[in-house]
């Protein structure tokens, strides 16, 4: 492949393992959202921000000052007509709510199932990393366990599930929700990802 006209060199690689090994774009296009631009399906914008991430262009802003000018790169991924912008990506980003956020958790579940190391271990051990209460700002005014000082907004907390390396399930909470709620849901998930597990390690973090 040529990438001379680059400084991502390696992304043409990443590029080829997204389509070629994984088929990400095939999969991708079970999610439902639909597209919002005239130029962009869905599957191009989960494909570029995907790939954006694994390159290190975050924050999304950086879309616009570091592949801008990468139309190789993106039509190596399938985008025709070059990256979209930033503020594009995080339009649609908006537009996903808990319905697209399941379909994402069951296209990387199929890709631990088809590709990963986790379910292949003669030793299955799994470590759920989960976070607990927030109390941080909490004396400031209008702020509640839970909620952020800005407008009252949920502030969201992340649940993962980690065996060889791999995530192999996640999962964000209400703030408010401390994390021995849902450790069960998270440890019957993960035996209905890997089929069995040996060992599990529980941590919980208070922030």
């Amino acid at each position: 492949m040529d990438n001379s006209a680059t400084k991502f060199g390696y992304a043409f690689y990443l590029s080829y393992f997204y389509r070629n090994i994984l088929a990400l774009d095939r999969k991708f296009e079970q999610i439902t959202l639909k597209k919002t631009t005239q130029f962009y399906t869905i599957n191009d914008f989960c494909m570029g921000i995907s790939l954006a991430i694994s390159i290190g262009c975050c924050p999304l802003t950086k879309i616009d000052t570091e592949l801008f000018e990468e139309r190789k790169l993106a039509r190596s991924i399938g985008l025709k007509t070059g990256f979209f912008s930033a503020s594009q990506a995080h339009r649609i980003l908006n537009k996903f709510n808990g319905y697209h956020v399941n379909q994402l958790k069951r296209i990387g579940q199929t890709l631990v199932s088809e590709f990963g190391n986790a379910p292949r271990q003669e030793l299955i051990v799994v470590d759920i990393d989960q976070s607990a209460r927030s109390t941080y700002a909490q004396k400031r005014e209008g702020v509640t366990t839970g909620k952020t000082q800005k407008h009252g907004q949920k502030c969201l907390q992340w649940s993962g599930t980690i065996c060889a390396g791999e995530v192999i399930d996640q999962e964000l909470k209400e703030g408010y929700r401390h994390c021995t709620d849902d450790f069960k849901q998270r440890y019957e998930e993960a035996v209905r990802i890997l089929g069995r597990i040996d060992l599990s390690k529980h941590r919980w973090w208070i922030f």
